[in-house]
């Protein structure tokens, strides 16, 4: 992919089933994550956020421009999320959660 000036990297994640649960871009230069269950550094010269440290699974968000909708069981992340000029905007997902899923895992975004 690099002839299209894409940079495809292995990231290995901790404590998780997968990457979005680690981390969730916040748009082009921005992420949203938890450096306990990732190695910041393969986020070298972008702009992370951490969520906060009690809600473990806050980083599964969607970002729709300068919307993020957060789950419902993460209102400090949230409230972090509005601090930094998001709108951000709860959402119910305990039943995603109980098996590790979030809201990434049930989006499909497309911009038409």
């Amino acid at each position: 992919l690099e002839p299209l000036g894409y940079r495809v990297t292995s990231i290995s994640v901790r404590d998780c089933l997968h990457l979005k649960s680690a981390a969730t871009a916040l748009g082009d230069d921005r992420v949203l994550l938890n450096p306990r269950l990732i190695d910041v550094t393969v986020f070298d010269g972008l702009s992370w956020m951490e969520i906060d440290p009690a809600e473990p699974n806050a980083a599964n968000v969607v970002s729709i421009d300068a919307i993020v909708l957060c789950p419902a069981s993460a209102p400090r992340t949230q409230e972090r999320l509005a601090q930094a000029g998001f709108d951000a905007r709860a959402v119910e997902a305990s039943e995603l959660a109980k098996a590790e899923g979030g809201l990434t895992c049930c989006s499909l975004l497309l911009r038409i």
